[in-house]
């Protein structure tokens, strides 16, 4: 059963445009075992995402888009990688499961709304009977 009172509150001051992505890949990172460079291009690839989403509702467009080869461009340049070593890690990605059939798995895309100041997450710990 979930309880309607909170418990605990943890404020963590982020930014969409700058920090946000990374911290969330950060936080999730018990469920995935990423190095930090494969940490940096996920970032940078949900980052992008979420700005091209701002312009593109098809989601078959909006990966398009995301994996063409002017975006690689942009965020291999961005992190100062070579397009070599961003498709390697891009492929560590999907034998990792981030990457599926070529779409960021649902599971590590925050649901952030656009019109939103916040991002919130509720954690549920469910103790059991040992």
């Amino acid at each position: 059963m979930v309880s309607s009172t909170v418990d605990n509150v943890l404020r963590v001051p982020s930014n969409k445009d700058s920090n946000f992505f990374r911290l969330w890949v950060s936080f999730l990172s018990p469920y995935h075992d990423l190095t930090d460079r494969e940490a940096d291009v996920l970032t940078c690839l949900l980052k992008s995402r979420h700005e091209l989403l701002k312009e593109i509702t098809n989601e078959d467009l909006l990966y398009q888009v995301l994996f063409s080869e002017k975006n690689k461009r942009k965020i291999y340049t961005e992190l100062g990688i070579s397009n070599l070593n961003f498709n390697v890690l891009v492929a560590r990605l999907k034998k990792k499961n981030l990457i599926i059939n070529d779409k960021i798995n649902n599971r590590f895309i925050p649901a952030l709304k656009s019109d939103s100041n916040e991002f919130k997450i509720l954690i549920l710990f469910e103790f059991k009977d040992d």
